[in-house]
């Protein structure tokens, strides 16, 4: 059983557009993520980078 990683439309753009996992986490920084405090987020976020073909999006409310 495959599984995926589910993220929000933000945050699945952010994984595929990133250049590398320092870009990543610099974009992370800039939205005033810190690793210490939410290390799950990015946790998940770099998973996602290096597999990117397991990303799913988790509708947020009100969206389709």
């Amino acid at each position: 059983m495959t599984d995926y990683i589910y993220l929000t439309r933000e945050q699945k753009l952010m994984a595929e557009q990133a250049v590398s996992l320092d870009d990543l986490h610099m974009k992370l920084f800039r939205l005033g993520h810190n690793p210490e405090i939410e290390p799950e987020l990015f946790n998940k976020m770099k998973k996602a980078y290096q597999f990117r073909s397991l990303i799913r999006v988790k509708l947020q409310k009100g969206e389709y």
